[in-house]
């Protein structure tokens, strides 16, 4: 059976996850601006992570503001800093047999789906609300 997509009931539960997480991780920053919050994908692994940049780290070192280098920065893996994301090991998981059932040919759409899917729940407007009641950097901005 070829894959339909993704389930507008993932999509839910991941948003109200990531609104989560970043409600508890709020109490550890303080007042630290932030330049950007970005979702890392991986459907193959079962692995989804937030993570953000602080605007401090970025005017230190410019080429952090590349998502791709979420590993260097300081707030990387927003999962591990907040007691939250144990919530996201269901969606975590459906995503990694979603991919892992389905013919080799269509996981890269499967996989492409999922990444989609990620971006669409942290742009909903319950994670808006969260991301709002941080101090941003003018040039905020989410990203995958």
């Amino acid at each position: 059976m070829p894959f339909a997509g993704v389930s507008p009931d993932w999509i839910h539960e991941l948003s109200e996850i990531a609104a989560m997480t970043l409600a508890d991780f709020r109490r550890h920053v303080g007042d630290q601006a932030f330049a950007m919050l970005a979702v890392d994908c991986r459907p193959a692994d079962g692995f989804i992570s937030l993570s953000m940049l602080l605007s401090a780290e970025s005017a230190i070192d410019p080429s952090l503001a590349d998502p791709a280098r979420t590993s260097a920065w300081k707030h990387e893996g927003l999962e591990r800093k907040t007691g939250m994301w144990r919530l996201a090991a269901g969606v975590e998981r459906v995503m990694q047999e979603t991919y892992h059932c389905a013919e080799e040919a269509d996981r890269p759409a499967i996989a492409e789906a999922f990444v989609g899917a990620c971006l669409k729940a942290i742009h909903t407007e319950r994670v808006a609300a969260e991301v709002e009641c941080f101090l941003l950097a003018e040039s905020f901005r989410i990203t995958s």
